[in-house]
């Protein structure tokens, strides 16, 4: 479930976010940011669930999956349509 597709499925923008959240004090929120990053950015989030196949966790990979599934359809959905 993808509440919003919030900027952390983005490169160097995550990155950014989870670098300003490390410097104010918020590790756990950088980590959480990260986790986001592997799990919903194009490319990244399809080895991510690679890996998790190829170690045998094939309900991780697949959860992987619909969540990049989900936050690409929100981001699509939240496009304007002329």
């Amino acid at each position: 479930q993808v509440e919003h597709p919030h900027m952390s499925w983005l490169p160097v923008v995550s990155q950014l976010k989870s670098l300003v959240q490390v410097i104010s004090g918020g590790a756990e929120g950088a980590r959480r940011t990260q986790k986001e990053f592997v799990e919903t950015c194009p490319v990244v989030s399809q080895v991510t669930s690679l890996v998790h196949a190829v170690k045998g966790d094939k309900k991780k990979a697949r959860e992987t999956q619909k969540k990049f599934g989900a936050t690409m359809g929100s981001v699509v959905d939240s496009i304007p349509v002329v």
